[in-house]
């Protein structure tokens, strides 16, 4: 099947399948890339009161659904359960010399049943329970006519005990010791979770939560900021590593320096193409800079080179520089060029994995080559020195 037909699938979903049972929650969404996430957006809110928290969520699901580019918001905190609250007067119950085990296990009883024996059938014990007919089914109101017998007398329950109706939490979660509610969203085709949390965070603003509740975010966000602190913290060595391997290779702290700088390059050629196409800067977006580094590093290795060899044989550093600019310039823009093209079809498909990633690396890849073209001959320019010519073994005689 094409995207377009499991679209297709995903409005019949949102649209009428949950109409046709209210009773479930349907989550549609394409098959995910990367790690799995409950959900692109999460927005978890903490705090100690559930009462201000309930209030809160209420507030924060308000805000989510006014943002564009949502689909199928939901929580996990959900509607809870029925249940019944026994108040036992304690004062009337002792007068009347019924302790509170009777009432709980007459109730009991009624709703559930009470072991009565056991019935052997083909060596099995069969365990026998009665009780009323109407079982777990009963009514509410029939609840404080139930009777209890003290000395085979009937005392009706509603004489000792009140009986209430109730929610209670079917679940109650916590997170870091804080209870805790997930707010979950899928994102509409197009749309990126920077945009949708910044938008939502602009809302959050202007009708502030009530104070003490704590909001992280968690989702593609918090993915996105866990893999680049992974990246960041192991990207010193790498960067050791290949200055370690240019000092071997130039034996040179100007030529080193000449290279280094085409990186800040790569880095200011990425920032154009994520903002105008709307991309987030995040871990593919961090990978691109990584492969640009080392695109951008050897189209400068390449100048000097050229720019080395022409200086061996006796060349200026004017003329050395026109040479390695006449001769390298065709292959790195080239070079560039099938590269840009090679990554288009990750730019401009529906996924939204590859795209920044790809438009990183072709915004940047643009223009540092531009950039480096200029900006390397002109530090060779400024830092080079012409080699002193060799002496002739042969010498004029006078």
């Amino acid at each position: 099947q094409t995207f377009a037909d499991n679209q297709r699938v995903i409005d019949w979903i949102e649209q009428d399948a949950k109409y046709q049972m209210p009773e479930a929650t349907l989550i549609a969404k394409p098959l995910g890339q990367g790690p799995p996430l409950p959900a692109p957006i999460v927005i978890r809110l903490q705090h100690p009161d559930k009462g201000v928290l309930v209030g809160a969520t209420h507030q924060a699901l308000q805000a989510l659904y006014a943002v564009e580019g949502t689909r199928t918001i939901r929580t996990n905190m959900d509607t809870g359960i029925p249940e019944l609250q026994l108040s036992i007067d304690d004062y009337s119950s002792a007068e009347l010399g019924i302790r509170r085990p009777q009432i709980t296990g007459a109730i009991f009883g009624q709703v559930r049943g009470l072991d009565a024996g056991q019935y052997r059938y083909s060596n099995e014990p069969i365990t026998m329970r009665v009780r009323s007919r109407s079982g777990e089914h009963t009514r509410l109101d029939r609840m404080p006519a139930l009777y209890l017998y003290q000395d085979q007398q009937p005392i009706p329950l509603q004489t000792m005990a009140r009986i209430n109706a109730a929610v209670a939490d079917s679940e109650i979660y916590h997170f870091n010791g804080l209870p805790s509610v997930n707010i979950y969203s899928e994102l509409q085709p197009g749309a990126a979770f920077n945009q949708v949390l910044s938008a939502f965070f602009t809302r959050i603003e202007q009708q502030p939560l009530p104070a003490g509740v704590n909001v992280v975010v968690g989702g593609e966000s918090e993915g996105s900021e866990n893999a680049n602190k992974a990246i960041l913290k192991t990207a010193p060595i790498g960067i050791m590593v290949m200055i370690f391997f240019m000092l071997l290779e130039f034996n040179s702290y100007r030529r080193l320096l000449m290279v280094l700088s085409t990186i800040p390059l790569a880095a200011v050629g990425i920032l154009p193409g994520l903002v105008l196409t709307g991309s987030p800067f995040g871990f593919q977006s961090l990978l691109g800079v990584i492969a640009l580094v080392g695109i951008v590093v050897n189209n400068a290795i390449v100048l000097l080179d050229v720019v080395d060899s022409e200086l061996h044989a006796g060349s200026s550093v004017l003329a050395a520089v026109q040479r390695a600019i006449a001769q390298r310039t065709a292959p790195i823009l080239l070079t560039t060029a099938t590269t840009i093209l090679g990554l288009l079809p990750l730019a401009l498909s529906s996924s939204t994995l590859w795209p920044p990633l790809a438009w990183a690396v072709i915004s940047g890849l643009a223009m540092s080559t531009l950039l480096t073209l200029i900006v390397v001959p002109a530090l060779c320019q400024l830092l080079l020195r012409e080699e002193p010519q060799r002496a002739t073994d042969t010498q004029v005689v006078a």
